[in-house]
């Protein structure tokens, strides 16, 4: 069972007006993590400032990279947001990643109401995102959510079972898979997990086979 981190600018500090990686990387290698998935976009305005540093970092210490996009399905098109995530994985400073990319899409609250589309419209908006990465050689895209919220959102008899899925379960053990998948890629454990090197939490995960994931 290898161990990895999901991690975005959130483990970092500004201060001065930069951004600094505060990862100790060789202690999270020591560890024993084998890999870490970065946030580097969100919607069609975020871009993690501190993508480069972690990756370049990561894997420096020896460890897999991969990176996430975290999807708005409720405010922005899917294929202007994967556009807009394809141009920061093919920066020219930005490592060439080892895991294969991963969508995330999860409940959405602003100011105290969930930010829902309709079922099949968020089928196709993925759908429709990962056709963009396939059209640019990525055709394999991991799906990040939890039993609840896809369970809700998609439809019963849906298209994208055949997407690896990442996981997002803290009960103690992924004892409940969303309709339409068998089994899970990547199962994110804890979003309160400690990892030496690592000030504070960050999300830790499992995954039974590293070439379900791994490009």
């Amino acid at each position: 069972m290898k161990r990895l981190i999901d991690i975005s600018q959130y483990q970092g500090q500004y201060s001065n007006g930069v951004w600094h990686d505060t990862i100790a990387w060789s202690a999270v290698a020591a560890a024993g993590i084998d890999g870490c998935i970065i946030q580097l976009t969100q919607g069609l305005g975020l871009i993690n400032p501190l993508a480069h540093q972690q990756a370049c970092n990561a894997r420096a210490a020896g460890l897999r990279i991969g990176f996430y996009h975290f999807g708005r399905p409720n405010h922005s098109d899917a294929k202007a947001e994967a556009q807009f995530f394809l141009a920061q994985i093919r920066r020219n400073d930005i490592p060439t990643a080892d895991i294969i990319p991963a969508l995330d899409v999860e409940q959405i609250m602003i100011a105290g109401v969930e930010q829902k589309v309709p079922q099949r419209t968020l089928e196709q908006w993925i759908i429709d995102f990962c056709q963009v990465l396939a059209a640019d050689g990525l055709d394999r895209v991991m799906l990040y959510s939890n039993p609840g919220y896809l369970d809700s959102n998609l439809s019963p008899v849906h298209k994208l079972k055949s997407m690896p899925l990442w996981l997002s379960e803290y009960a103690g053990s992924p004892y409940m898979l969303p309709k339409g998948w068998n089994t899970y890629a990547l199962w994110q454990n804890s979003g309160t997990g400690h990892v030496d090197g690592i000030a504070g939490n960050v999300d830790t995960n499992q995954c039974p086979d590293i070439s379900l994931i791994t490009l």
